[in-house]
């Protein structure tokens, strides 16, 4: 037993080599031990060890094979492996032993996300969240697979959850952010996103998607605040300066507008928010030709959000039009509005 508590002091230390070289003597000591094998292997995860992480569950498991904890650890030692598939298994079973094992639900869930069976990931995170109601990163994880399945309004509220429970989870924020831009709900994300900067306030992401629901309703002047901050602090964010140029073509200052996308654009850096200032400028630069070839580069994206892929379609339309392409730019528009309104379906 004073080997064991040692080796946990170790650990509180932050001594985890000691610790694994105590742990492995003790392992050869007293093989028959399945505790001394639970914290070897625990020891091999803390290092990113996995497959040895995995052998030492296995050994434990061969003495005391009704310990729900070892099925739990062989689980995550198979996710860091890529066994997802092995690890569902063990996860199970550790649930099996042990039926209020809220951590084990969540893995599994998270397996399950990773295998795209959102339905059953969402199961799984709904019975850790009915055993564990107050964990922030279970609510995240079940608006993530909310979100996979198009269940934003449903999304949103988890997300909700989980800032409430953990104020400065920042992901959480984005992930909330992301649906109400897509729902076009600029004053709500605000009313969530302004507070929030008191808690984050040199968040390059939470500052520019502020930024983005002030340059959709029309506050130039805000909108630019925020895109200065960010690159204040993120100089290099591509987004936050296809932004700035944005609120400058409204403005209808075209040569500043470019300066802040030139580098992007003549890089040939992949942003498509870019793209789409760009073939705004295009038509007074007189560099249309280049803007449709760079939009069209994009258009059949799939990995881009339906509400981007929208805007590059109205966008290539209006070029299209200009020139006289009249077809084109129909197909364009159509294109556009189906994407638009894609997020509504009930798929």
């Amino acid at each position: 037993m004073a080997d064991k508590q040692h080796i946990v002091r170790l650990l509180q230390k932050s001594r985890i080599d000691d610790a694994k070289k105590l742990c492995k003597k003790l392992c050869k000591s007293q093989p028959g031990d399945a505790e001394a094998w639970y914290m070897l292997g625990a020891i091999h995860g803390q290092l990113g060890e996995y497959d040895k992480a995995e052998a030492c569950c296995h050994t434990a498991l061969k003495i005391a094979p009704a310990h729900p904890g070892l099925h739990y650890n062989l689980a995550v030692a198979r996710i860091n492996q890529g066994k997802f598939k092995d690890a569902i298994a063990d996860f199970e079973r550790a649930i099996e032993l042990n039926p209020a094992y809220a951590e084990a639900y969540h893995d599994l869930g998270n397996a399950y996300q990773y295998l795209k069976d959102h339905k059953k990931a969402i199961a799984c995170y709904n019975q850790a969240i009915s055993l564990q109601p107050r964990i922030a990163a279970i609510y995240f994880n079940l608006a993530n697979a909310l979100v996979d399945i198009n269940q934003l309004d449903e999304a949103v509220e988890a997300y909700r959850k989980a800032v409430g429970l953990q104020p400065d989870f920042e992901q959480a924020y984005s992930g909330l952010a992301n649906i109400l831009i897509q729902q076009f709900k600029y004053s709500k994300l605000i009313d969530i996103l302004a507070p929030a900067l008191a808690i984050l306030p040199d968040s390059p992401d939470i500052i520019f998607k502020l930024g983005v629901a002030y340059q959709e309703l029309g506050d130039a002047e805000e909108a630019m605040n925020a895109y200065r901050r960010v690159l204040a602090v993120a100089p290099d964010h591509v987004d936050a300066k296809a932004g700035m140029a944005g609120v400058l073509y409204v403005m209808g200052r075209y040569d500043e507008a470019y300066r802040e996308i030139s580098d992007t654009i003549d890089n040939r850096t992949e942003n498509p928010a870019t793209a789409i200032v760009f073939s705004h400028l295009a038509p007074h630069l007189e560099r249309s030709g280049e803007a449709i070839d760079l939009l069209e580069h994009y258009r059949e994206n799939a990995e881009l959000t339906d509400n981007t892929l929208s805007k590059i379609c109205f966008s290539l339309g209006k070029l299209y039009d200009a020139r006289g392409d009249y077809d084109d730019a129909f197909n364009c528009y159509r294109s556009g509005n189906e994407k638009r309104y894609a997020r509504y379906d009930a798929g």
